[in-house]
């Protein structure tokens, strides 16, 4: 199920929102979002209801317009924020860093063949 549940933080709409539910809301400026301006937050609470764990994931809105966040909690302690989306402001990151694609061309042996013939599906 998703709502919309009170609170002034990230943090206090994830404590509302119960145990094995999601929840959705809008901030502007609070100090435990992303970065400042407008986000929409989606909390995921895992089932367990004795301590608090799940993820939750800003949307950029509007001065964000398409960024992404995530971060996670583990027995109520959070992590950090994480960039998500792949956009200009963070291309060179992923094509630079060890375990990520280095180059556009594939092998010089890779070949891809397709066939049309669905013989019945």
């Amino acid at each position: 199920q998703s709502s919309s549940v009170p609170g002034n933080t990230c943090t206090e709409i994830f404590q509302n929102t119960p145990a094995g539910h999601t929840s959705t809301r809008e901030c502007n400026g609070w100090a435990d979002a992303p970065n400042t301006g407008w986000w929409v937050i989606q909390s995921i609470r895992h089932t367990n209801a004795s301590n608090y764990w799940g993820t939750q994931i800003a949307y950029g809105w509007e001065d964000n317009a398409n960024a992404i966040y995530q971060r996670n909690v583990t027995s109520n302690t959070w992590s950090g924020w994480t960039r998500v989306d792949v956009s200009s402001a963070n291309i060179t990151e992923l094509v630079n860093n060890a375990g990520f694609v280095t180059t556009a061309s594939p092998p010089a042996a890779a070949s891809i063949y397709l066939s049309n013939n669905f013989g019945g599906f």
